[in-house]
């Protein structure tokens, strides 16, 4: 018998050691001396003294078989998940244009694009062919951009009235998201979406009011930070959900705290609908002149499930939960027609990866798609990196950017993964008073 790859180990404090096997995701927690007969010994010599102990580890696969090859099965579990086949997710960018221009925003707006009736016709075929001939039982259509508001009634509401009407043809369920600002919303838009069955909505906020206009203003220079506030509480009223996703940085984290005032008076019916997911932007994450206040966010977050409104929890699952792009029953039609799988690039057509045709069908860059096969957890510092079945190598998309180097594509060094794991730890079993 032999340790699994996978064990991480902690010293929580004086009286207690961690011991986390990153692939059962089972938590073992130790009273201190047993933690250091675990660390000081061989599974052959744990079995013989701490009898109890080595069958408590090999029931939490910390002590496996020494045959089993650890980093195969992983493989094998992300390609299992990304191959799944019982749904398709599609992702519309009606336009690249966008009413607004944040600093942090990697995508470049082009004003006046927007789907012509032709590629808006193509992808009506596309979905059609997708209901009608793929095994699929739910079909995701999701609208992306630029802002995809600003072509709602020539190209949003035609393509979900499409997909509405086929889904019945060929009896397969559909959910709809949009990933907008939330500012072009109206009563009659809020409704149409309601009567259309419209699932979600991703909105973001930069920060409290103050913080938020200083980001996200129009032309006018209006005060965007209470109308997008409003257009929230519609959706909410008519039950569509929305994930609200806070972008802070070192600079607006302490406006944070204004926001929770400005939901605090929903009614426990329209705080269902609602999830707050705080994230930092990217470009500030970099940088290393100031320190971050996490007291002050998790204070923040405490105060947000304090008036019954949740918030997602910052771990790491991208193996059972990988990024849409990772899946092959997955793609992104651009305006222009255009096929991506990651939403997360510049929508160029050096980085393209196929064109929709005129008969709905799709033809794939085969050499570039052949590249995405297999980058996960394909270089050796991931395959047996101990916490290789959270962080899945990182999504394809990143895998392919870092090109041949054998370092770690996220940067962690060793401290670093032991604070995602007490993260882990602290998030999954802590808050939420799971006995060990």
């Amino acid at each position: 018998m032999k340790y699994s790859i996978f064990n991480n180990t902690l010293t929580i404090s004086s009286a207690y050691g961690l011991i986390y096997n990153a692939y059962t995701n089972i938590y073992v927690l130790l009273k201190i001396d047993q933690y250091h007969t675990f660390l000081n010994s061989t599974p052959n010599q744990l079995k013989e003294h701490s009898f109890l102990l080595y069958k408590q580890l090999l029931k939490a696969g910390c002590i496996i078989d020494n045959n089993i090859n650890e980093s195969q099965l992983l493989c094998e579990r992300i390609k299992q998940v990304d191959n799944q086949q019982g749904s398709y997710i599609l992702t519309i960018n009606p336009t690249m244009s966008c009413n607004f221009k944040c600093w942090y925003c990697y995508e470049t707006h082009l004003k006046r694009s927007e789907m012509s009736p032709e590629m808006l016709e193509y992808t009506k075929k596309f979905i059609t062919k997708r209901l009608s001939k793929y095994n699929c039982d739910m079909f995701h259509l999701s609208f992306f951009g630029g802002e995809p508001l600003l072509y709602y009634q020539n190209i949003v509401r035609p393509l979900i009235q499409h997909l509405i009407q086929e889904s019945v043809v060929y009896n397969i369920p559909y959910s709809i998201g949009f990933t907008s600002n939330g500012y072009l919303l109206n009563d009659k838009i809020v409704e149409e979406l309601k009567k259309y069955r419209v699932s979600s909505f991703q909105i973001t906020l930069d920060g409290g009011k103050k913080a938020h206009n200083k980001v996200r203003y129009t032309h006018e220079g209006n005060d965007s930070y209470t109308k997008i506030v409003e257009n929230v509480k519609k959706l909410l009223h008519v039950g569509i959900s929305v994930v609200l996703r806070i972008n802070y940085t070192i600079d607006n984290l302490s406006t944070v705290g204004t926001i929770i005032n400005d939901f605090r008076n929903l009614t426990a019916d329209e705080k269902k609908f609602l999830q707050v997911d705080l994230q930092r932007v990217w470009q500030d994450s970099n940088s290393n002149n100031t320190i971050l206040n996490e007291d002050l966010l998790e204070k923040y977050m405490l105060s947000f499930k304090d008036i019954g409104i949740p918030v997602s929890a910052p771990i790491m699952d991208q193996v059972w939960n990988p990024c849409y792009a990772d899946k092959t029953n997955q793609a992104v039609i651009n305006y222009n027609g255009d096929v991506f799988k990651c939403t997360a690039r510049d929508f160029t057509r050096e980085n393209r990866l196929g064109v929709l045709n005129e008969d709905g069908t799709i033809k794939w860059d085969e050499k570039k798609m052949k590249q995405r096969e297999g980058v996960r957890l394909s270089k050796d510092v991931c395959k047996q990196c101990r916490i290789a079945p959270i962080c899945g190598g990182t999504c394809t998309q990143r895998g392919l950017d870092s090109g041949n180097s054998n370092q770690c594509i996220r940067g962690l060094d060793e401290s670093g993964k032991d604070k995602i794991v007490l993260n882990q730890f602290y998030y999954n079993i802590v808050k939420n008073g799971v006995s060990i």
